[in-house]
């Protein structure tokens, strides 16, 4: 007869097919890593936060077949965004993290990988997609941060050129990315800079006190028409679409965003407009306007410059709520109920008491 060694096991949540996720999800032992890359290090998960595209892709669905989601590996582990410890075990090319460090960071994330998650007690990540989490931030925050943060960065201040007195349009001001881009939006622009962003009437002071100077009822007016006629005689710099269900926004766009400003698209429900604007020329009918889509990769340049952010509070956490690790599920059909402000967060095991 075989026993097994249960100090040895870690819970895990995980997914061998694809539906909804209170339909598919389930909570499993397996054993703890063992070994690791070179450039690889265990991490002991003490908090992680909920991304609402993973939810998406296992369901397959986004209004379009959804490839990514359609080809992940099975069984398959949830999510991406994570802080814990760093545990005793360390692949040999790092050398810039010991053991005992705080962490936080983003899960793999090549194609190949994008099936292994985070929503475990031990992880197995890379150098390059961790940084040290600051001493003014707790775990529970710092696992909001990771991808929501470093996309608000990269955008605005490596692709965008953000800079301070622009004028930026945020269209979906109080989900996971559109709170830290608010933020940190108003931090790069300053008094003298304007950040409109849309939400709907609920949660309208909670986008203001995020830094927002004016806000849109996104319910009650059509978005390229309101735009044109309120902003269309002072133009924006920077658009920043987190939301993607709507191509007009980006195809009306010369009546109020500047001729050497750009659109960003974060996500899009249109894939062929999407390579339409990417691909068609002016002359023959593009938009003349910047447009920028393309994926983020993560690298320690990036991670260590959204921790210099986060740790001025630039940008700080908002949290919608958190549950405990056996309530995944609830977790996710609170996500999924369109309600959240902020992160949904995951308390696998709170690290900081």
């Amino acid at each position: 007869m075989t026993t097994t060694d249960h100090s040895q096991m870690m819970k895990q949540w995980q997914f061998t097919k694809s539906g909804s996720p209170r339909d598919v999800l389930t909570m499993v032992e397996v054993p703890i890593p063992t070994t690791c890359a070179d450039d690889e290090v265990l991490v002991q998960i003490s908090h992680v936060s909920l991304n609402s595209a993973f939810a998406h892709r296992l369901i397959a669905y986004y209004g379009v077949f959804d490839p990514v989601g359609a080809f992940m590996g099975r069984p398959g582990v949830p999510e991406k965004d994570f802080s814990g410890i760093i545990c005793d075990l360390r692949g040999a090319n790092v050398t810039e993290f010991n053991i005992g460090d705080r962490v936080f960071g983003i899960g793999p994330t090549s194609f190949r990988e994008i099936a292994q998650g985070v929503l475990c007690e031990y992880a197995l990540v890379k150098r390059d997609h961790i940084v040290k989490v600051p001493d003014n931030i707790s775990l529970k925050d710092a696992a909001c941060f990771p991808i929501t943060g470093f996309t608000a960065y990269c955008f605005l201040v490596e692709k965008a050129k953000l800079k301070k007195g622009d004028k930026v349009f945020i269209n979906g001001g109080s989900g996971a990315v559109g709170v830290m881009a608010v933020q940190l939006a108003r931090t790069i622009v300053g008094p003298t800079g304007l950040v409109v962003a849309t939400c709907s009437p609920m949660k309208n002071d909670i986008v203001r006190n995020l830094g927002a100077d004016e806000i849109i009822d996104y319910t009650s007016h059509v978005l390229p028409d309101f735009l044109r006629e309120h902003y269309g005689s002072r133009p924006f710099d920077v658009i920043f679409d987190t939301v993607g269900s709507d191509h007009a926004l980006y195809s009306n766009s010369p009546n109020y965003l500047t001729p050497s400003g750009s659109t960003v698209w974060l996500v899009t429900k249109r894939i062929l407009q999407l390579l339409s604007a990417m691909v068609v020329p002016v002359y023959l009918g593009g938009v003349p306007r910047r447009h920028i889509f393309e994926s983020l990769t993560p690298t320690s340049s990036r991670m260590v410059a959204m921790a210099k952010l986060v740790e001025e509070g630039s940008m700080k956490a908002v949290i919608d709520s958190t549950y405990k690790f056996t309530d995944v599920l609830d977790a996710y059909d609170r996500m999924m109920s369109r309600k959240v402000t902020g992160k949904v967060v995951i308390e696998v095991n709170d690290l900081d008491r």
